[in-house]
C-alpha cells in the first residue's frame, strides 16, 4: 500500500482539480428529471409517421372494402335480372332496347325481385 504521508516516496504530486461554473452548471442541469427538446422531437416525428402510416393503410381498406361492396351488389343485381328473366322470358331482360335504361331495369326489379336497387358505397350513384 502507498504511503502518503510522505510526498517523495510517490514520485508525483496529485492535484485536485476544481470544477469549472460551467460544469458546474451543466451537472445541475444533467441531474434534473424530464425530457430534452431533441428527445421530444424524436418522439413527435415518430408518432407522426406511425400515424401517416395507419392512416393510408386505413384508406386501402376502405377503397378494398367498397371494391367488394361493389361487386356484391353487381352479384345482387345479376340475381335479380335472373329471377326477372325467369318470369318474363317472352320479354327478355328489361332496359335491352337503349344504350343507357338503368332506370327501366331499377323500375322492373325493385318491387318484385329486390327490395331496393344498390347504389355505390363510393358516391351514391351508379349511373
Amino acid at each position: 500500500m502507498l504511503d502518503f504521508s510522505n510526498k517523495q516516496n510517490i514520485g508525483f504530486t496529485p492535484h485536485f482539480l476544481e470544477k469549472s461554473a460551467g460544469q458546474q452548471i451543466y451537472k445541475k442541469f444533467q441531474k434534473s428529471e424530464g425530457f430534452t427538446l431533441i428527445e421530444l422531437l424524436v418522439v413527435v416525428t415518430i408518432i407522426g409517421l406511425l400515424s401517416t402510416m395507419v392512416l393510408v393503410s386505413l384508406n386501402t381498406a376502405r377503397m378494398k372494402a367498397r371494391d367488394v361492396r361493389r361487386l356484391a351488389d353487381l352479384r345482387q343485381v345479376a340475381l335479380g335480372l335472373e329471377m326477372y328473366y325467369d318470369d318474363n322470358a317472352s320479354t327478355g331482360y328489361p332496359g335491352t332496347s337503349g344504350s343507357n335504361n338503368w332506370a327501366a331495369v331499377d323500375s322492373s326489379l325493385e318491387p318484385n325481385y329486390m327490395s331496393s336497387v344498390p347504389t355505390d358505397p363510393g358516391n351514391g350513384s351508379y349511373e
